[in-house]
């Protein structure tokens, strides 16, 4: 359903003579993303201290939901599309994962490698000059885009 629902989003992005061969869901993060989460840590727990939370952990709880916020706000949703002419890179849903709008696109011979980093859940690909995290329900759509484009 979550694929069906991305494909569609997409779709309605591309012109009528292109055919949409692949789509990923992707993110990347701000380079100053840290130090505005560690800023709103500190400020909302400021906050809480100076209104009289009663204990450190209610403080610290407030301070966590601010650094969260600053992370959420500091992160760009991204949908990749390859069709037969080019990469086509969406701005994303921050609460779905579907394609609102066309962001940019790229040509076929664009940079589409995997770049160092990821966990046991994610992987990091280089688009383009961009650096994107991959969700693992995305891994085998990105590996079939890079199998896709090598053959092109």
């Amino acid at each position: 359903m979550r694929r069906a629902v991305l494909w569609k989003s997409v779709l309605r992005l591309t012109k009528r003579s292109e055919t949409l061969e692949q789509v990923a869901f992707v993110w990347a993060r701000h380079r100053l993303m840290v130090p505005f989460a560690l800023a709103a840590l500190a400020a909302l727990t400021g906050v809480a201290w100076a209104l009289d939370f009663p204990t450190w952990s209610a403080r610290l709880a407030i301070g966590a939901a601010g650094a969260a916020i600053a992370v959420n706000a500091t992160t760009e949703y991204r949908v990749l599309g390859l069709s037969d002419r080019r990469i086509l890179v969406c701005r994303a849903s921050r609460i779905r994962q579907k394609a609102n709008e066309l962001h940019s696109d790229l040509p076929l011979d664009a940079t589409f490698e995997r770049a160092p980093g990821g966990t046991l859940v994610t992987s990091t690909w280089r688009v383009g000059e961009a650096i994107y995290t991959v969700p693992r329900s995305s891994q085998i759509a990105i590996e079939d885009m890079r199998a896709r484009l090598a053959n092109t």
